[in-house]
């Protein structure tokens, strides 16, 4: 438990090194989705958009939120555009 003796995570107390935060996602982060070259056909768009949910168990992926369709999907390959307002959720 961080406290103001130790100033360490319990993270850095086992492993004596600071976690990597770099790959964690805002909730809700308006993102592109890939679709697989076997999953659309030649003039198909390449990507849909999506809102991050959160992690997947077990899964290298994301669970997103497809806007279009209102799907929830695991995927491995987003790009997200943290940088943008949420906004409302459905749509962006």
């Amino acid at each position: 438990i961080p406290n103001t003796v130790t100033v360490k995570t319990p993270f850095e107390i086992v492993y004596q090194k600071k976690p990597q935060l770099k790959n964690l996602k805002v909730f809700g982060a308006l993102g592109y989705g890939h679709i697989p070259d076997e999953k659309r056909r030649k003039l198909d768009a390449k990507a849909f958009k999506c809102r991050f949910l959160g992690y997947e168990d077990g899964v290298k992926g994301y669970r997103v939120l497809n806007v279009e369709t209102g799907q929830v999907k695991i995927v491995r390959t987003v790009k997200f555009m943290e940088t943008t307002s949420t906004g409302d959720f459905m749509t962006e």
